[in-house]
């Protein structure tokens, strides 16, 4: 058993800076690994890197229903 190995590598092409984030942590007794894409700026991947998993943790339900709620409570804010 290797435990949990995890690599982040990351480019930003042309532009003067990166506007993608991730996050990986452990919740749930699982792994929560994400990838958020900038699209033209950087403020929405740095919303959901700082609190998509807190609102993921804070739902019950599948994980699929988890991530829906948690989608919906982001799109609220």
């Amino acid at each position: 058993n290797f435990g949990n190995i995890v690599g982040v590598y990351s480019t930003q092409n042309k532009r003067q800076y990166q506007e993608d984030r991730f996050f990986y942590g452990n919740i749930d007794n699982g792994i929560f690994a994400a990838v958020y894409d900038g699209h033209k700026n950087d403020k929405t991947a740095e919303y959901l890197k700082n609190n998509f998993h807190i609102l993921f943790e804070k739902t019950s339900g599948s994980i699929e229903e988890k991530f829906n709620t948690a989608c919906k409570l982001a799109d609220e804010n």
